[in-house]
């Protein structure tokens, strides 16, 4: 059961697409953060829709952890 959710914006050129990523487990404080939920979403992002940010206009990538 995942306890630490965010929720992670794909800002492209012409849409937004959000994902959502969860984990058991808080990501490990040591590393960076965002970097490792953001490498997360794209994974599910890829897997899910077939879309790979790197390719496309990628204009901005934003973390919303839930509280």
């Amino acid at each position: 059961m995942d306890l630490y959710f965010y929720d992670v914006e794909f800002v492209f050129e012409h849409m937004v697409i959000i994902v959502n990523v969860g984990f058991p487990t808080p990501p490990d404080e040591l590393e960076d953060t965002d970097s490792f939920v953001i490498e997360s979403a794209t994974d599910k992002l890829i897997d899910n829709y077939k879309i790979d940010p790197s390719v496309l206009y990628l204009q901005d990538v934003i973390v919303h952890e839930w509280e």
